[in-house]
């Protein structure tokens, strides 16, 4: 006896070539014969089998379309197959149903179904559709909801019950088959549109296709003929009639969709209902809770319509009783959404409760951790990786309580002697560093938890293999580890207890660093080299020769494919670069490898799945390796090939050819701000790369063409964030009220800007010859300079513009009569600014030092902000200063500089001449040469 998949197999080779004697009786025997076997012997071999019989067999179309019951049998075949996450079935049903769909008589629930299958998301991401099947898929279930949406009574016409409880399984839908359309088959298309929605954001979120920032909306007609179909139902005609336990699901699945319209009317009948009578009340089937089936729908909610539908059922979701029933993974999620709600609400009676139900989920969460454990030890484990992962975004959690609470389980999750999972020790150390630097904690507990941790990583460590989980534990702990050490480094006097940590954390690096299990990646290496930094391994020799050979295998590494490299690569390169150098095993064979390694890492398909946060990282990396290779740039020719590279990625990051593919705004419409700080942060580097490039030039490299986009970058993005939208920018310039002191942008002018753009002035005034040789780059420079001073003007501190004056004094005597209208109006706004602030504190006080200023001074008293030599440098641009109020007070300023070096003359005597009156004789000389100039003040 032949088996099935002999024959299935038989019947799949014969339709690989055309069968003209093949008829539709023989089709319709082959069709029929499939809809028998049964699902025991459909393995995924079987199945495939199965779909490409139906999608080849001849005049398979014309019998779908003409014979419902053999289309229905068919279909209804492949519907229950079990067989999930698997690409080459789903692109097969999706085929099938594409092919049966030519029917125009199927039932209403399996028209349903299709949609679902149609617009079902996939989850492995590798495998997502192209955007022209989604868009056919998209066209396929519109015309599928029209034909269901036919078949919906006309206005004026009620939907009858049909059954007295209407939400039905998918199985005990198609039992129904070809009935009117009554409430069942309305529920289950509600909760079909839901599905649609659902899935439609999904992909739209996952950039599967090209959305403006919402996902496709339902079509109007579709969505008026549910409300009306809704309203017709007998729980709805009138406000105060009681609803079934089916209206309370129809409901909830209207608040579930993600189209605006079904979700507000949804939110209105249940305040409308809600009102009246208890949802919790009305009992539903033994198999159906409804407060588990709320929290799921409330997880694929979105901004405001989260918070809403938080309002209304938190109470229902929370009970202890409700709670006890709930998987653990589903509290979490749920956790998750009370924390946002928590953070985006300010109604403090929504407060209250929302921080009510937080605490009934965390209690509950402890008592499923219990009662699913083996041991005590691993119930705490996961209880406190719970409150961890909550304490930044769950209030209740952050006070010092609680706080003591959490230390304390994880105190004894650390000190026993069984092992504990290794996401925790991962986690405990990016907790503890959270804790250290918000200060929230005393130091003692503090540190007996560090140490702790630190004694559970060597445990770990002694392990004679170390697998992925634990590596990548061992990776995150030291990640943490680095950024307390950097807090323990500053301390003039350590303690006991830094000593100590700073053994344990020596001790680990050590024996991470001569494991024999140690994976030598990019990622591994550059973590590691950056923490043995931190703890003196540069000046100690005995570890260069192993630094060297895991830089080099870490280099070599990295794959030549562009689609095996991670975004992340080319910044680990460039950290190992950079710890090669500091390590002092720098030579042209650690070069070459990590100038082919970025080579790789760097390519333009990479870049483009880089963010900016990404992109960010990789360019603050490549400033700093710049600035260390330029001492080698006239001896080593691949340093300055390295250069040349970092140049080059920097200036690509920096065009409009490589855009990150990921939108700008969040899928509700709102900019992301977060992406306009990754912006701003990386034109502050294309400003300092650029301007290194400049300062350290490689010798007999024209790095002009580097240098346009990344000053064009800094210039469009280094901006306040006032102006990062037009009609922003329209109101700031229209109204003078909104204009405030941006104190970051200001710190970023003072760090950044101006003290790597005052060493190219002080180059204009010192060596004019080698200025003057790269006139036309500098000048650029400047003209850079100007425009972003000036387009962000508005929200600049005095202390910036003091300290652009101090700078831009020289800039009319470099330029020397090609000085350009946009640089004078920086100089003229500079001065006015410089002298109305020294003007209002009578030239004393202590806002013209920068923080760094600040921090070195020990006196706290006033000094006098505008010296003699400074007040000579304003002089000699004094024409430029419009305000005569200003021009007086400047020339009083001078006069009385001028005075007090008359009295000087006066009492002339053989003693050495002080700093200060150096200071005024200098303004006394700048004075003179002004008036030799030929500049008159009339005042």
């Amino acid at each position: 006896m032949v088996s099935v998949p002999k024959i299935l197999q038989v019947i799949t080779r014969l339709f690989e070539s055309p069968q003209p004697s093949f008829r539709p009786a023989d089709a319709y025997l082959v069709l029929n014969f499939l809809r028998g076997i049964p699902l025991d012997l459909r393995g995924p071999t079987v199945t495939m089998n199965m779909f490409k019989i139906v999608l080849h067999c001849p005049h398979a179309s014309t019998l779908f379309e003409n014979n419902t019951r053999l289309a229905t049998k068919v279909i209804l075949t492949f519907l229950v197959e079990r067989l999930r996450d698997d690409a080459e079935v789903e692109e097969a049903m999706r085929r099938v149903i594409r092919s049966v769909s030519v029917n125009q008589n199927l039932s209403t629930p399996l028209y349903l179904t299709m949609t679902r299958k149609l617009s079902r998301q996939r989850r492995d991401s590798s495998t997502s559709d192209s955007p022209a099947a989604l868009v056919q898929d998209d066209a396929l279930v519109e015309d599928l909801l029209e034909r269901v949406i036919r078949r919906i009574p006309r206005a004026g016409q009620d939907i009858r019950e049909g059954v007295p409880y209407g939400f039905l399984s998918q199985k005990e839908m198609h039992k129904r088959g070809g009935r009117e359309f009554e409430k069942p088959e309305l529920i289950f298309l509600i909760s079909t549109l839901r599905h649609v929605t659902v899935s439609r954001a999904a992909r739209c979120k996952d950039g599967a296709v090209e959305t403006v920032f919402n996902p496709m909306p339902l079509a109007a007609h579709i969505v008026e003929a549910v409300i009306r179909g809704v309203e017709s139902l007998p729980a709805f005609r009138h406000e105060d009639a009681p609803p079934r336990a089916d209206d309370w699901i129809l409901i909830s699945h209207l608040m579930g969709c993600l189209d605006s319209r079904l979700h507000e009317f949804g939110k209105r009948l249940w305040r409308q209902k809600a009102r009246l009578y208890d949802p919790t009340s009305v009992k539903f089937n033994e198999d159906f809770n409804l407060p588990i089936w709320l929290a799921g729908f409330l997880f694929s909610l979105r901004g405001t319509d989260k918070i809403d539908a938080i309002k209304l059922w938190i109470d229902i979701m929370t009970t202890p009783q409700v709670l006890s029933e709930m998987p653990p993974k589903m509290m979490r999620v749920l956790l998750v959404d009370v924390t946002f709600a928590l953070r985006n609400d300010s109604d403090s009676n929504l407060r209250e409760r929302l921080i009510l139900g937080g605490n009934r989920i965390l209690d509950a969460l402890d008592t499923a951790y219990k009662s699913s454990s083996s041991s005590t030890v691993s119930a705490s484990s996961e209880s406190v990786r719970t409150r961890m992962s909550f304490s930044r975004f769950f209030p209740p959690l952050e006070n010092p309580k609680e706080l003591e609470k959490t230390f304390l389980l994880l105190k004894d999750a650390l000190e026993s002697d069984e092992e504990v999972a290794c996401e925790l020790i991962g986690e405990s150390a990016d907790f503890v560093r959270y804790m250290q630097r918000t200060e929230r904690i005393d130091m003692q507990t503090l540190s007996t938890v560090l140490q702790l941790l630190t004694k559970r990583v060597l445990r770990v460590l002694d392990q004679p293999f170390l697998d992925d989980a634990n590596t990548e534990a061992i990776i995150a702990a030291i990640v943490a580890f680095t950024a307390l050490l950097r807090d323990i480094q500053p301390k003039e006097s350590n303690g006991e207890e830094d000593v100590t940590l700073r053994n344990l954390f020596h001790a680990i690096a050590v024996k991470f660093f001569y494991h024999h299990s140690l994976k030598p990646t990019p990622l591994i290496i550059a973590v590691l080299l950056q923490y043995m930094e931190l703890l003196d391994f540069t000046s100690n020799t005995q570890y260069t020769t192993r630094v060297r050979e895991l830089i080099l295998t870490a280099l070599r590494s990295v794959p030549d494919k562009v689609q095996e490299i991670n975004s992340h690569t080319a910044q680990h390169c460039f950290d190992m670069t950079l710890r090669a150098v500091r390590f002092h095993v720098m030579d042209e064979e650690v070069l070459m490898g990590a100038s082919v390694a970025l080579r790789h890492a760097t390519d333009t398909a990479i870049l483009r799945e880089m963010s900016w946060e990404q992109r960010n990282l990789m360019i603050e990396r490549g400033a700093a390796l710049y600035r260390e290779l330029s001492h080698s740039f006239s001896s080593l020719k691949q340093a300055r090939r390295l250069g040349k590279q970092v140049l080059n990625v920097t200036a690509l990051a920096a065009s409009e050819k490589v855009k990150p593919r990921e939108p700008q705004m969040h899928s509700d419409g709102t900019p992301r701000h977060k992406d306009f700080r990754c912006l701003r942060r990386c034109a502050q580097l294309m400003w300092v790369v650029a301007m290194r490039a400049t300062l350290l030039p490689i010798p007999r490299t024209p790095v002009d063409r580097y240098l346009v986009s990344m000053l064009r970058f800094a210039k469009k993005h280094w901006i306040a964030e006032t102006l990062t939208t037009s009609e922003q920018t329209e109101k700031a310039a229209k109204d003078t009220a909104v204009h405030q002191v941006d104190e970051k942008l200001s710190h970023e002018f003072l760090d950044v800007l101006l003290p790597l753009f005052h060493p190219l002035i002080v180059l204009g005034v010192t060596d004019k010859r080698a200025f003057y040789a790269n006139f036309r780059r500098n000048k650029f420079i400047i003209s850079t300079a100007c425009e972003i001073l000036q387009r962000n003007s508005d929200f600049l501190s005095p202390c910036v513009w003091y300290h652009v004056q101090r700078t831009f004094s020289n800039l009319f005597s470099i330029l020397q009569g090609q000085i350009t209208p946009l640089e004078l109006k920086v100089l003229r706004l500079a001065l006015k600014q410089t002298l109305r602030s020294v003007q209002a504190c009578g030239n004393r006080g202590t806002w013209h030092l920068t923080e760094q200023k600040k921090s070195l001074r020990q006196e706290t008293e006033d000094e006098t902000i505008l010296t003699p030599k400074w007040i000579g440098d304003m002089f000699s641009c004094a024409e430029f200063v419009d305000d005569p109020d200003l021009r007086l007070y400047l020339i009083s300023l001078l006069t009385e500089q001028l005075e007090v070096v008359g009295n000087e003359a006066t009492n002339e005597t053989e003693t050495s001449v002080s700093e200060e009156e150096k200071s005024r004789l200098i303004c006394l000389k700048k004075t003179m040469l002004t008036l030799r100039r030929g500049s008159v003040l009339y005042y």
